[in-house]
């Protein structure tokens, strides 16, 4: 095991780490208590702002990696205004900085480095959609059976059964249309704008790529009361009671089972 840090060590890199972290008074109160301000000189004092300031540019960087969609929609420059407000406010709480930006959605709500409200909550979709499928590829595997299969126990299935969500399902309204931009994005041309339409996606892993599939919004409710486990005859009441048909329900079940969201 690892021996604790000496009292005064440990209050030193407590210090130190407030200084580079931007949280000048707790570092200067440290430093000042443990008697050793006077020796941090002007030399050390310009190494350590060097550092600081590229370990803003890091977590700066971690931002771009972990939404590059969101990065292309805003541009260059609006999206480093963006990431530099939130290293400002979120110091990484990690040893690792994997998912350091999982909250940048929710800071796009309200940012003032995005002036413009329609641009901003397009982002903000957007950038849902990256978390979203960064989340649904980390999930643990399903064991999922050939197409073939799959088709031919879901035919068997009764009330009483339950079909298994695929790795990181999940079912996601945006008020955007963000697969249109999504996909031209991957296609290798720019986002472009993102047009208002209210869009239901589901999300899920298959053979280790993350899918997406649209859903209509009169399936909705089919689809959330399977994901969240509920019998069949449970889930098709659920459904009947929004109005969709027995037909529909077939057609839904089948290209949802069939393209391996759904595992009987």
């Amino acid at each position: 095991m690892r021996p604790e840090a000496p009292l005064s060590l440990a209050r030193l890199e407590r210090a130190l780490l407030a200084r580079v972290c931007g949280e000048e008074p707790l570092a200067d109160a440290a430093l000042a208590e443990l008697g050793v301000e006077s020796a941090l000189g002007v030399g050390a004092r310009e190494r350590v702002e060097t550092y600081r300031r590229m370990y803003g540019l890091r977590l700066a960087r971690e931002v771009a990696r972990e939404f590059p969609a969101t990065r292309a929609l805003l541009g260059a420059a609006r999206f480093e205004a963006l990431a530099r407000a939130f290293v400002a406010q979120h110091a990484s709480r990690s040893f690792t900085l994997e998912g350091y930006a999982a909250g940048l959605a929710g800071f796009l709500r309200g940012c003032e480095a995005i002036p413009d409200p329609e641009t901003r909550a397009a982002a903000r979709d957007l950038a849902r959609l990256e978390r979203a499928l960064a989340c649904a590829q980390s999930a643990p595997a399903v064991e999922r059976a050939e197409l073939g299969a799959r088709i031919a126990r879901a035919r068997e299935l009764g009330g009483a059964a339950r079909l298994q969500p695929a790795a990181g399902a999940r079912l996601i309204g945006f008020a955007h249309d963000v697969e249109v931009c999504y996909a031209r994005w991957l296609a290798g041309g720019r986002p472009g704008a993102l047009q208002r339409a209210a869009t239901l996606l589901a999300l899920y892993r298959q053979a280790g790529r993350v899918r997406r599939q649209r859903v209509a919004r009169r399936e909705a409710r089919l689809l959330r009361a399977l994901l969240r486990g509920e019998r069949l005859d449970a889930a098709v009441a659920e459904a009947a009671a929004g109005a969709l048909g027995p037909a529909s329900i077939r057609d839904a079940l089948a290209r949802w089972v069939a393209a391996g969201l759904l595992l009987p």
